[in-house]
């Protein structure tokens, strides 16, 4: 689950920052996921393939799972330190 949720968490970011540098990306989060949850689907396809694996779909289920909290989390905690304001060095 760490994994996936990484993986969201960069990709949500990543696209985040471009949006706020004037590109046309209409809702980060929602690609962010699709692209996770993709990426966990072809993971377990391939373990399908391997002789010494075999395919779950509880683990697809995971990896999505882990890709939505984590982007929701990470939303949050953007949304937080916005409200909050960032911390300021001065003493």
């Amino acid at each position: 689950m760490f994994d996936y949720g990484l993986l969201a968490v960069f990709i949500y970011q990543a696209l985040s920052e471009r949006k706020n540098h004037g590109k046309n990306i209409p809702l980060p989060f929602v690609v962010a996921f699709v692209l996770t949850s993709f990426f966990g689907w072809i993971d377990e396809i391939i373990q399908a393939i391997l002789p010494n694996r075999f395919y779950d779909i509880r683990d697809v289920i995971f990896n999505t799972l882990a890709a939505f909290m984590s982007i929701i989390m990470s939303m949050s905690l953007s949304w937080i330190q916005e409200r909050v304001g960032k911390p300021s060095l001065k003493g």
